[in-house]
């Protein structure tokens, strides 16, 4: 929720979302997100290296998908 708030004041080029959020899964967010700015690049971010996970986001809109945790190479 917090992010759709930020989203709306405060335009990106970028988001990097986690798989598993609270209140809602990564791909709902994005879904959300894109209605408001569809040509921001959004990055998946999860501890879970299940390539079904993987390939779901990727599906979803993500460009890729990084396993937590992240090594600043792969950033």
């Amino acid at each position: 929720a917090e992010a759709l708030r930020l989203a709306q004041a405060t335009p990106c080029a970028l988001w990097l979302i986690d798989a598993h959020l609270p209140d809602a899964s990564g791909i709902e967010l994005l879904q959300r997100l894109r209605a408001q700015a569809p040509a921001a690049v959004a990055l998946a971010h999860t501890a879970e290296p299940s390539p079904a996970l993987h390939a779901r986001l990727r599906d979803a809109g993500f460009r890729a998908v990084l396993t937590k945790p992240i090594a600043m190479a792969a950033l």
